[in-house]
């Protein structure tokens, strides 16, 4: 039996309703609001231990599934939120500021690697953290499903306690051809907190309904699966407190395998109200 009753926290930060989750490690606290995910719940018969063939560490990333999304200005049906750092496959991971009526489900990527590091703050890609290359993960499920393994769908928040998501999908073998990524980033003289200024922005492929949101200041890191294909962007800029975007833009960018390429991006313009 594992022991990943441990929680680690993670300390990315996501925009808008979801707030900043805690930095520090170990057991919450009674004033903690948290939506964690067990390896208890996923790993199934899959090793978790130091050695070849086995999971070392996974990459858990919330996607709220409410129903109102629309609702609350995000025009996305399921809105992937900023992904765990690589945790120890002994360690449950736990996401706090999740808002309450809510409900999440859980995408989990593990790796045989033990040396690994995202991308960019909040990003599922990860690299090894001495070549600097990209890692695909090995194994790939998601948690809060539907009549999964006969257990709970998705999960909504419980005041001060930490809320499980189970039901998870077996873990399937990642079979794909190597990782391309696209990196996409606002001009740092743009941003800052005051009227008229980026607070933070997003990001979305055309032909993908997937969100991804960085402050200003970071870089958004995609994954692109069809290396040599061009791939279009949406960009949505924000000030701060802001729940609509002030701007946008179009970017766009050929995924290299193996490779990360800066995304080509038009000036920022006046959204029209």
């Amino acid at each position: 039996m594992l022991q990943p009753r441990r929680l680690w926290l993670s300390s990315t930060c996501t925009l808008l309703l979801w707030g900043c989750g805690s930095e520090k490690s170990g057991t919450t606290t009674e004033q903690d609001t948290i939506v964690a995910v067990s390896p208890d719940d996923f790993l199934g018969g899959v090793a978790c231990a130091d050695r070849p063939g086995a999971m070392r560490r996974y990459v858990a990333t919330l996607v709220d599934v409410s129903d109102d999304l629309v609702d609350a200005g995000t025009d996305v049906k399921d809105f992937a939120l900023p992904s765990s750092e690589p945790v120890e496959c002994t360690h449950a991971v736990g996401f706090g500021r999740v808002v309450d009526g809510h409900r999440y489900v859980a995408d989990i990527e593990g790796y045989e690697q033990a040396r690994l590091e995202p991308a960019a703050p909040g990003s599922p890609v990860m690299l090894d953290t001495k070549t600097q290359e990209l890692v695909a993960p090995r194994w790939r499920t998601r948690c809060g499903q539907v009549g999964a393994l006969g257990v709970q769908g998705p999960v909504s928040p419980l005041k001060l306690s930490t809320v499980y998501i189970t039901g998870c999908e077996p873990l399937v073998a990642v079979s794909r051809p190597p990782l391309a990524a696209i990196r996409i980033a606002v001009d740092q003289a743009l941003c800052g907190d005051e009227s008229g200024q980026v607070d933070h922005f997003s990001v979305r492929t055309r032909a993908s309904d997937d969100v991804r949101e960085a402050a200003c200041e970071d870089p958004v890191v995609l994954v692109a699966l069809n290396p040599g294909e061009l791939v279009d962007i949406e960009l949505s800029a924000f000030e701060a407190d802001a729940t609509t975007p002030r701007w946008s833009t179009g970017c766009r960018a050929v995924p290299v395998a193996g490779s990360e390429v800066q995304a080509s991006c038009d000036p920022l313009t006046e959204t029209t109200p």
